[in-house]
Parts: C-alpha cells; structure tokens; sequence
C-alpha cells in the first residue's frame, strides 16, 4: 500500500514523498532518489517500489526541491542541496517504527547517483544502488534547468564536489547499472566510477540500453538487477 507523505528538509521546505510499505514488521526500505527534474512518478520509481513489494521490502520515493509537489524552484536544486534533501528523506525513514533501521539501502538516479555516492561515503546505509550516475558535471554540456541562464550556479556546486573520490570510502555493497547507448552520461563515467569503489561491487552494462531505458526490455532488465541486489543485501 502507499500513501503520501511530508518531509520537511533543513530550509523549513516541505518535500513531497510516497512511502510503500508492505503489510509486515521490522521491514527493510529502499530511498528510492529521481534524476534532475523528474519527480516520485519516474517509472523507476513506480515499478521498483512495486516489485520490492513483493519482496517485502518497503520504499521511499521523494521529489527534490523544486520537482513534482515538493516546493522550491528547480533551479534551487543543486548537489549540495540534494544531499540537505537525502538527509532529510533518510532521517524521516527512520522515524518509522515497522522499518529496521539497520537496514536502509539507497538507490539513485542519474543526478542522484552523484548525490547517492557522497551519501553513501558519510552515513550508515545497508546497500547501494547506482542507477546511470553522473559522476562527472564538467563532461556533461548542460542539465534541464528551467532557467538556462542559472546553469553555471548548478555546475559551480558540483565542481566542489569530488564524487570518485567520495566512492573511494563507501564500504557498503554497491552495485552500478548503466546503458551502452547512454547519450546523456557517458558509461566511461560509470566504468570510472566502479574502479573507485574499494566495497563489494558490481557492475552491469545494459547492452543498447539508453539514458531513460526506454526500450521495454531493457527496463525491466534494470528493474530486476536492483530488486536481486537490495533483495540479497537486505534479507
């Protein structure tokens, strides 16, 4: 079953979030994070909130600042404020008193895969889940900002950020997915990325797979590789 849920993250905003939660005790939950500009209503959202649910593993979906029903501008959204985001999104879970609190995975998405990563180098998470993360903004030509002319604000917060060198410290089991086809993030960065990581690791290259995965296919194929990931690291 889900339900909506408020967040308020540390600017006083309110975030909109869904929770899932299946019908057990003491459960496992998943922090399921959306790319830049997408919202809780991602079908990578959707779809693996539902099949977690059959694991019996619970999930949190959120909208960023300034995406779906969270309030804020999205031009307000940048890593430093996606993390203040995550932070909030984590605490909140914890609060929850049928989820384990010793097992809480993370999973993010393009843009929140750069925010996933430093996350998961600071906090006690159970799993990592990296979905075609950006770890590079100086590779990247532009991100969908609805002010073009506020773009250098974005990628001035990124460049504070080193996010190899953060997956350097994760110490969690982490699994990257990526798309050959990917037009928007290079896979050479996910490659990068994965030789950082000094934790149990995996990585899975969907041959033809693009940006979005939006051959049917190949969705599922990625759906399936992270609901076997949390499922094994969670149980």
């Amino acid at each position: 079953m889900e339900k909506d849920v408020a967040i308020t993250n540390s600017s006083g905003r309110k975030l909109h979030g869904v929770i899932a939660v299946p019908d057990s005790t003491h459960m496992p939950l998943v922090i399921i994070c959306h790319g830049y500009a997408s919202s809780t209503k991602s079908n990578t959202r959707v779809e693996l909130a539902r099949r977690l649910s059959q694991l019996n593993i619970s999930s949190l979906g959120f909208d960023f600042t300034g995406c779906g029903e969270s309030e804020g501008e999205l031009h307000e959204l940048t890593i430093t404020q996606g993390l203040a985001d995550l932070t909030a999104a984590f605490n909140s879970v914890k609060t929850i008193d049928r989820v384990d609190k010793n097992k809480i995975a993370l999973l993010g998405s393009s843009f929140s895969g750069s925010v996933a990563v430093l996350f998961a180098a600071e906090n006690n998470i159970k799993a990592l889940g990296l979905k075609s993360p950006v770890s590079d903004y100086s590779q990247l030509s532009g991100v969908p900002l609805a002010a073009k002319r506020r773009q250098q604000n974005f990628f001035d917060d990124a460049a504070k950020y080193d996010v190899c060198k953060a997956a350097e410290k994760i110490k969690v089991p982490a699994i990257i997915v990526h798309g050959s086809e990917d037009a928007d993030v290079p896979v050479m960065q996910s490659k990068k990325l994965f030789s950082r990581l000094k934790c149990e690791k995996n990585f899975e290259m969907i041959e033809g797979a693009d940006h979005r995965y939006s051959n049917s296919r190949h969705f599922s194929q990625m759906i399936e590789l992270f609901a076997g990931w949390f499922d094994y690291y969670l149980s």
